[in-house]
């Protein structure tokens, strides 16, 4: 019986060796792919969207920063430009009106009248151009009104201590207070109005033990602002 081969060796015919089938590489070889599970392709799908979410994101990003920046820079334009403000027309005659009334009340330093307007929440720069136009027509003289001051003291017996601390309290300036004191000082004011003083005492205290009277003299002279020298000098002379 004559085979294939035979019958092909005969005519000269030769037929090619069959080459075995290559098995995958690796240490899976010869194993059945898997299938992709459902977790996988889910996986594969959500990193897929998440490229895409990406891609999107960082365009969207960039732009929106570079939005951010415009507008803020708009904004801060903006605020530069609005930073200087006019006084308005209608907050002076507000200020001026009130200041006037206060004026009218009372005399008043530019101090003291200044803290009467804060108090009733007017601006410091409209309150200070109003005090400047009432200084220029002289409805605010702030050395007259210290000079003025002095003398009230004065008329209650008061000593330099207690004059300059009062008028600090009506908003005098410290220099001027300092200066118009040691005006009266000078002239012997304090001095005189520590003898009405004592003068006034001795007659209340009529009667009374003469070391007693002494007491009642600096106990008042002291709270009135006067000096222990000058008190001294008023006991000695009045009192003895």
């Amino acid at each position: 019986m004559i085979t294939v081969e035979g019958f092909l060796a005969g005519h000269g015919i030769v037929m090619p060796e069959s080459q075995p089938e290559k098995s995958p590489k690796g240490e899976h070889a010869g194993r059945p792919a898997r299938k992709p599970s459902g977790n996988s392709a889910g996986r594969a799908g959500r990193r897929g969207i998440g490229a895409e979410r990406g891609e999107v994101t960082g365009i969207d990003a960039h732009d929106i920063n570079a939005h951010d920046g415009d507008a803020g820079a708009s904004v801060a334009d903006d605020s530069h430009a609005a930073a200087p403000c006019s006084i308005g027309d209608d907050d002076i005659d507000a200020c001026r009106e009130a200041a006037l009334r206060l004026l009218d009340a009372a005399p008043r330093s530019s101090g003291g009248l200044k803290q009467r307007l804060l108090d009733k929440e007017f601006e410091e720069p409209v309150i200070d151009e109003v005090i400047g136009r009432l200084t220029k027509v002289l409805l605010i003289n702030d050395e007259a009104y210290a000079e003025s001051a002095v003398r009230y003291c004065l008329s209650r017996n008061m000593g330099a201590r207690f004059t300059q601390r009062e008028l600090l309290r009506k908003g005098v300036d410290r220099e001027l207070a300092q200066r118009v004191v040691s005006a009266a000082e000078e002239e012997g004011c304090f001095v005189d109005a520590a003898y009405e003083l004592g003068r006034t005492v001795l007659r209340k205290t009529k009667g009374l033990d003469p070391i007693r009277r002494k007491r009642r003299l600096w106990s008042t002279a002291g709270r009135k602002g006067h000096s222990p020298d000058t008190i001294r000098q008023v006991a000695n002379e009045l009192f003895d």
